[in-house]
């Protein structure tokens, strides 16, 4: 400061200048001295006027913009902007240490949240971020970006092969940390990696970081994934089916195709299941992983499951009397769905609108949604569709985590035995202990199953003899359009046949 003031005395520049004084007690407060030298007619200096102001206030509440600019309220952490700033000084050095750029959430926040509270959400964030500061000592900037994502940068040479095996370390740690909290025990980490290159832009290094962490969270064996080039396609991919899935609704190209599903003790149709399909004016009638990253984004997937639901519930309108011996159509939805507050009322209301029992519709859920509970309101929903007479199908059993706890809190009325367990199926096989167990669980529990992807007679007649009763699939149906499901319910009604064979020959000559 003294070097400041000789310069300008000595060279007579104004003098404006911000510094702090110490008082007698001790404390600082801010400053600012301006000044301007007066000359004689030679030039020279001959006096100084200026003046010294008390701006301590107006510091302090600058810096206080400061910070709420540069950092996150919450964790207390460096911001969205804090982070681009400086990873863009480190781009703009250049020729310094290799960087490296990590995207981290919490998988499983959004039910802390619904579960128990924004404040334990808040305290979830701010727990994280110090558990960040533990497991990545060596971080040069660890910033809370949005929500539960976290940005982690690195100053560190390494082979990508070493930055994965890095990941999955920390990965592991932080898990190991959020599992010793009560409220945060079922919550897991995924991880986006990106290897930043000197010729990288700011925006493109966050944005394949965050395409590598979409990635890692579809991905159910690993907690971090790697950007690599081949994500952009898939990011691309994820677009034209998120279009086409809009341009669906939009142009009213949805429609469902029924699965008839069997009785396997006397071969008639007892029920169906729902498929989506999209008849594309051009290419044609499209299965379900034609628009799949749309079911799962949050919005989209809910006007699908909406606009699915009032399909089916017209078409069981229009077919209207119902058989008697036929049961009900059941109808996949997803979770985010399900989570929808007001659904239950919607459904019923649809119900109620069309003339249809509830008792003919049934809920079709995945395990997911027992494993992650997500959430309370989840369950309420079920519960109370379950409580107006709609069935509850647990889809996919066995592959997945549910236990026979959450079976019980969660009463279903059906499981489906996957696909994978029913291919190849023999008397001595591998997955015949398996599904006879599985089937034996649900008889006990007088819950009904149904086999999926049952392709040959052997495989039926292995599942009757094990006590299975209901199945679907190709050995006796493909999917069919609601016209041809309904003739097909028509015939099997009016024939009032027993035998399976003789069914499946009189629908196939007819339909």
């Amino acid at each position: 400061m003294t070097e400041y003031w000789s310069e300008h005395l000595e060279t007579g520049q104004p003098v404006d200048v911000k510094y702090r004084i110490r008082l007698k007690e001790g404390s600082y407060r801010w400053v600012r001295a301006r000044a301007s030298a007066r000359r004689d007619d030679r030039g020279e200096i001959t006096k100084w006027y200026g003046a010294d102001e008390d701006i301590h206030e107006a510091e302090l509440a600058t810096e206080r913009l400061r910070r709420q600019a540069y950092l996150d309220e919450i964790t207390r952490l460096p911001n969205r902007r804090a982070f681009e700033e400086r990873l863009a000084q480190h781009l703009a050095a250049g020729g310094g240490a290799p960087l490296k750029v990590l995207m981290l959430d919490i998988d499983g926040f959004r039910i802390v949240n619904e579960r128990f509270g924004h404040e334990a959400g808040d305290a979830t964030l701010r727990l994280f971020g110090r558990y960040l500061h533990r497991t990545i000592p060596q971080a040069d900037t660890i910033a809370r970006i949005a929500g539960d994502a976290f940005v982690v940068l690195l100053r560190e040479s390494g082979s990508n092969e070493a930055l994965e095996r890095f990941c999955a370390r920390i990965g592991k740690s932080l898990e190991r940390q959020l599992g010793r909290n009560a409220k945060t025990r079922l919550c897991g980490v995924s991880i986006g990696c990106v290897d930043v290159q000197p010729y990288d832009e700011v925006d493109e290094v966050i944005r394949r970081a965050r395409l590598a962490l979409v990635a890692a969270k579809r991905n159910p064996h690993a907690r971090s994934v790697l950007f690599t080039p081949a994500l952009h396609k898939a990011a691309e991919d994820s677009f034209e089916q998120i279009d086409l899935a809009r341009r669906a609704l939009k142009a009213d190209w949805i429609i469902p195709v029924y699965q008839p599903k069997i009785d396997l003790r006397s071969g008639c149709v007892v029920g169906a299941e729902a498929l989506l399909r999209i008849d594309h004016p051009q290419i044609g009638l499209q299965g379900p992983s034609a628009i799949w990253c749309a079911l799962e984004a949050a919005r989209i997937g809910r006007q699908i499951d909406d606009r699915m639901i009032s399909l089916v519930l017209e078409d069981l309108a229009h077919w209207s009397p119902w058989p008697p011996a036929l049961g009900g159509v059941s109808i996949n939805m997803s979770t985010e769905t399900l989570a929808h507050p007001g659904l239950a009322r919607s459904v019923l209301k649809k119900l109620n609108r069309n003339g249809i029992a509830a008792s003919r519709v049934t809920i079709e859920v995945t395990e997911r949604v027992l494993v992650d509970q997500l959430s309370n309101r989840t369950h309420r929903t079920l519960r109370d569709l379950q409580r107006q007479g709609v069935r509850v199908s647990l889809d996919d059993f066995g592959t997945g985590f549910a236990s026979l706890t959450h079976l019980q809190q969660l009463p279903v009325n059906e499981i489906k035995i996957d696909r994978t367990f029913v291919r190849d199926l023999k008397p001595d096989g591998s997955n015949a202990a398996i599904v006879k167990s599985m089937i034996g669980l649900a008889l006990n529990m007088g819950i009904d199953v149904v086999a999926e992807g049952v392709e040959t007679a052997d495989q039926a007649l292995l599942l009757r003899q094990w006590g299975c009763r209901y199945a679907q699939g190709y050995h006796f149906h493909r999917p069919l359009r609601a016209n041809d499901f309904a003739k097909l319910c028509r015939i099997g009604s009016e024939a009032g046949v027993t035998g399976a064979e003789s069914f499946n020959h009189r629908i196939l000559a007819e339909v």
